[in-house]
């Protein structure tokens, strides 16, 4: 999936760490908890689809990657034994592993501390404020920002339904709060970020569209478009 066009870029260094570790932990919270009967999502698609991967820190590879930390390898594959539903053999083991490498030694034990927070103590159904209150966002994240996030996933759902034209402005508001308070993906339900990721693609295949389009117009000096040009 390509990355958004409309990219917020968190304001320092520390708020971009704080974005990957949260995004990666709630990513792979999200593969886990694939609904049955549904697509197996990636654990990448969250980050993918809020441009995470071509804004931030790119993918290491090879050499270049931090190994996994003794241990670390044991407790992902222990979380998924305990949360997933399907059968183990569709869990795919490369992709987890290629995401939490791309982490330092201390990230990566990090994102598996939210994780493991987030899977024992938060079963689906509960109340977005209980997980607020389990993952312990309250001394980072303003009063306001849950309110404004409800409101912006509620006008982002009904955009959606309606077919409505401003969907990306929705769309973008939920990516800036999403962006400067990482700790709020934790706090979306499965469902929450289904909707972001179909509102991401419905809005990435319309400015394909409109590209090409674009394009044909210009007659003999017509340019081939591809997704880097979003």
């Amino acid at each position: 999936m390509p990355s958004l066009n409309f990219f917020i870029k968190p304001l320092s260094a520390e708020l971009q760490t704080r974005t990957v570790v949260a995004h990666v932990a709630r990513g792979f919270c999200w593969l886990l908890t694939s609904p049955l009967g549904g697509p197996i999502r990636s654990s990448l698609d969250l980050r993918m689809t809020l441009g995470l991967m071509k804004h931030l820190p790119s993918y290491k590879h090879g050499a270049q990657c931090t190994a996994l930390k003794v241990g670390l390898g044991n407790q992902i594959l222990g979380l998924a034994a305990a949360n997933w539903q399907r059968d183990l053999g569709e869990f795919n083991t490369h992709i987890v592993e290629m995401e939490f490498k791309q982490l330092s030694s201390t990230q990566q034990i990090e994102v598996l501390r939210l994780a493991t927070s987030f899977l024992t103590n938060s079963p689906r159904g509960t109340d977005r404020r209980e997980r607020m209150r389990i993952m312990q966002t309250s001394d980072k994240v303003p009063a306001d920002i849950l309110h404004r996030l409800e409101e912006s996933l509620a006008s982002l759902e009904q955009a959606l339904l309606a077919k409505d034209p401003l969907m990306p402005n929705h769309l973008r508001n939920t990516h800036a709060i999403l962006i400067s308070y990482p700790e709020t993906v934790h706090l979306l339900d499965d469902a929450e970020i289904a909707r972001i990721i179909d509102a991401a693609e419905i809005h990435t295949k319309t400015e394909i569209v409109k590209a090409v389009a674009s394009g044909k117009s210009a007659g003999g000096t017509r340019k081939k478009v591809d997704v880097s040009d979003l």
